[in-house]
């Protein structure tokens, strides 16, 4: 299963990703990053910047999103690969937003907001094939030609979004099926607009393929969203992915038992957690346990995945 991105070698193309701090508390962003770089694959960190205790780490993929949250030339420097954000499954046509009560001092200071502040970055501003080349472009020059992948949401316009991607000269593409993402979606989109990932996933390759066998085996086609075991998986490498990502499933590692409540109070101290009055938080996870289970995950499910194979 190993394979690369750019230069770097990877045991599998397997990822975990794509949350932001902020969404997630800074143990989980700590144990991903740990089990990554032991384990030699990549975790991707969203739009809400970097927490200092991962900043050394290479295995780490940088998110451009329209907020342009804690983007510097320094940290496209480090990282291993940056995604463009079109579009979510959580929230398909919808942009990004992290309520005011969890834009604390810390997080405000690595996305440069005021804090106590919404965060928003609105939908995606590329319109057309010639905005997104000039987008991609002007990151590989701006980092010595790193790989960039284009991130979108499964949806009815996602074949001419794939093949836009690949026209553009983008290494790849992240699809986000239907059911994936945040908790904190609004209902009516997270239940209802989207398709599954294994339609998807099978649209994008034969859109690509159309383009020529060449241009179809120099691009990687991601597959995320309700991506929960290997099996999955490997059903999705038969309908054309060439990796797969993982968000939920990987957060039920650490401990996340869906409640969805994301946005307000998570019971197991992933995502949002209250704080007393002089701004400490009253729970949180223990680091090492999570970083344990964050590389035991990993490794259980690329073993099995090469079993399958």
């Amino acid at each position: 299963l190993s394979t690369t991105v750019g230069s770097l070698p990877l045991s599998s193309l397997v990822l975990i990703g794509e949350m932001s701090y902020g969404a997630l508390q800074p143990e989980a962003h700590v144990a991903f990053a740990d089990a990554a770089a032991k384990n030699n694959f990549l975790f991707g960190v969203g739009e809400g910047g970097v927490v200092p205790e991962i900043w050394p780490n290479e295995r780490i993929v940088i998110q451009i999103a329209t907020g342009l949250f804690g983007i510097t030339p320094e940290l496209l420097e480090r990282c291993a690969a940056i995604t463009i954000k079109m579009s979510q499954s959580a929230k398909p046509g919808m942009g990004g937003h992290l309520p005011a009560f969890k834009v604390t001092p810390e997080i405000a200071a690595l996305r440069g907001l005021p804090p106590g502040v919404d965060a928003l970055s609105d939908s995606s501003r590329v319109f057309s094939i010639e905005e997104m080349r000039m987008l991609v472009l002007s990151i590989k020059r701006s980092t010595n030609g790193k790989p960039v992948f284009i991130k979108v949401a499964a949806t009815h316009h996602l074949s001419a979004v794939a093949a836009g991607a690949a026209r553009s000269g983008a290494d790849g593409i992240i699809i986000d099926g239907r059911g994936g993402g945040t908790g904190a979606a609004p209902w009516v989109h997270r239940d209802n607009v989207g398709m599954p990932i294994e339609i998807a996933t099978a649209l994008a390759h034969r859109a690509v393929l159309s383009l020529g066998k060449e241009k179809r085996d120099s691009f990687k086609i991601i597959a995320a969203g309700r991506v929960d075991s290997p099996e999955k998986a490997f059903k999705l490498e038969l309908l054309g992915a060439d990796g797969v990502m993982l968000g939920t499933a990987a957060l039920n590692a650490l401990g996340c038992i869906n409640v969805n409540l994301c946005h307000k109070d998570c019971p197991t101290a992933i995502a949002a957690v209250p704080r007393s009055p002089d701004g400490e938080r009253k729970k949180a996870l223990d680091v090492d346990i999570s970083k344990q289970r964050a590389g035991n995950y990993y490794n259980g499910f690329v073993r099995t995945l090469a079993d399958i194979h």
